[in-house]
């Protein structure tokens, strides 16, 4: 693999493959995929058909070294995987969800990983603070309440992976608004997860975690209790409720 600079530890090192989500939670098989400048393109031209690829072992970057992706990254994953099962079980097998033996803080890690992964290297740069967070992965730090995470329950096939800077909706009568906010975004079965630098959005089908101020093992995330979420389109932030 090639040699870059690690979104987790900001080392050179050989890349690896990264799947976001985690390759055990639902993302294992083939995907069809389009770049953002397709879409845009495609508003352009609309009778044109829109320019797609396929990844055949799910959704994976490389921006990530072996040593975390098997490494704290791989713990992370397992939580995030039990989650994504625990959902599928409650609606495929009709299954009431047992929550006290999953990890919130683990399961949230999982979030911020993917969230660094998907997102340039000057963003792991600029929010230092986030990878050190994941390399210890008891770490219950106050960090800046300029961070803003929000989930919600994906049940439907379609997905996002947004990072950067966004145009989104501010309300609902106002889809597009000229406020540019960071927003990274993935939409993958059966979660949709959001997180938001330095403000809060209107979001009214996802919940918002507590900033990331108040992170310990026992934080309250109550999977029963999070909204079921549709993906409308390419463009981020645009939901309704399932």
């Amino acid at each position: 693999m090639k040699e870059a600079i690690c979104h987790i530890c900001l080392k050179n090192r050989p890349m690896t493959k990264n799947h976001v989500p985690a390759l055990g939670g639902f993302n294992s098989g083939p995907i069809i995929y389009t770049k953002g400048k397709n879409i845009v393109r495609s508003m352009e031209y609309p009778n044109e058909p829109v320019r797609t690829s396929m990844n055949h072992n799910g959704m994976y970057y490389l921006n990530g070294c072996g040593e975390c992706n098997n490494g704290v990254g791989s713990i992370y994953a397992s939580e995030y995987i039990r989650w994504a099962n625990a959902v599928d079980n409650s609606f495929n097998q009709n299954v009431i969800f047992d929550v006290k033996d999953l990890k919130p803080l683990l399961f949230i890690k999982q979030l911020i990983f993917d969230f660094l992964i998907i997102n340039n290297i000057s963003f792991s740069q600029e929010h230092i603070l986030l990878a050190k967070f994941l390399l210890d992965k008891n770490m219950c730090i106050k960090l800046a309440p300029k961070y803003n995470i929000y989930i919600g329950v994906n049940i439907y096939g379609d997905g996002r992976v947004v990072g950067g800077p966004s145009f989104i909706e501010e309300t609902a009568d106002n889809w597009l608004s000229s406020d540019r906010i960071y927003l990274s975004e993935i939409v993958h079965y059966p979660f949709a997860y959001q997180l938001v630098l330095d403000k809060k959005i209107n979001a009214p089908h996802r919940s918002h975690l507590v900033d990331i101020t108040h992170f310990s093992e026992d934080i309250e995330i109550v999977l029963p209790d999070l909204p079921l979420v549709k993906c409308v389109g390419a463009l981020p932030n645009s939901f309704e409720p399932a």
